[in-house]
């Protein structure tokens, strides 16, 4: 009698965990992350701070960011969750592309645009200047672009990249147009200073919600709209929540001080 032979516990170990290699680029992401927090907190303890370069002064554009209480808030949030995202995606990563017969070499073209997409984030929690916020936005909407149609061979995902585009596009345009409009009237695009009006207040609220509020399909799109690796878009989906309560805390915030 000839009994099958089973291999060896350790052998097994091997075949199961030879087609999953470290991911180094989703490690690195997560250190990067994380170094981010720790640099964020420690600017809060230390009282905050707030920087502005020239950018384009025949326009009056500066590179203006500010780490007060709400951008920290959003900061922290950003690159915390971030760090988990990227911590469990570096397993997840290898998983997805395993299951679909890819190569790990294709990591390349998701790890890149998720760190840009949580410094773009970082960007837009801090940016104290309307065109400025809009170059932020934009970032995230070309990453959101290349995160839900990592699975480019499928029809669904391609189309749901394309949605999702297309959908933060609309919104871009209408903050853009907002912004330009408020420059017309009142000669900035500080945001602070925008805020510091009575009369121009009611429109910044306008500026906000122009830009942020239609972004909150992306929720949808991200996790329902056979994107790229779900669970690794959880950063993408707080972006369409955070921006949008963010400029309308920062509103209220300016109208109770007044």
């Amino acid at each position: 009698m000839v009994f099958p032979r089973d291999d060896p516990p350790a052998s097994r170990e091997d075949h199961r965990g030879s087609g999953l290699p470290v991911d180094y680029q989703g490690w690195l992401a997560c250190a990067t992350a994380v170094v981010g927090f720790i640099l964020c907190l420690v600017g809060w303890r230390a009282g905050g701070g707030a920087v502005s370069l020239p950018w384009a002064p025949t326009l009056n554009l500066r590179l203006s960011a500010a780490l007060d209480g709400l951008a920290v808030l959003y900061a922290l949030l950003a690159t915390g969750i971030g760090a988990l995202v990227f911590a469990y995606g570096s397993r997840y990563l290898n998983m997805h592309l395993e299951h679909e017969g890819r190569p790990a070499v294709e990591r390349w073209r998701f790890w890149p645009w998720m760190a840009l997409f949580a410094v773009a984030m970082v960007g837009l929690a801090t940016a104290q200047d309307l065109v400025l916020l809009f170059v932020f936005f934009d970032i995230t909407a070309v990453c959101s672009y290349f995160l839900i149609g990592f699975d480019r061979a499928k029809l669904e995902t391609r189309a749901s990249a394309l949605m999702a585009l297309l959908v933060t596009a609309v919104s871009a345009v209408a903050m853009l147009v907002a912004a330009v409009l408020l420059y017309a009237s009142y000669g900035t695009f500080s945001i602070p200073e925008l805020l510091s009006r009575d009369d121009s207040r009611r429109r910044a609220i306008g500026c906000g919600g122009a830009g942020q509020e239609c972004p909150g399909s992306f929720a949808f799109l991200a996790t329902e709209g056979n994107g790229g690796p779900h669970p690794c878009l959880g950063l993408p989906a707080l972006r369409s929540d955070g921006r949008g309560r963010r400029a309308r805390s920062r509103t209220v915030a300016s109208a109770a001080q007044s």
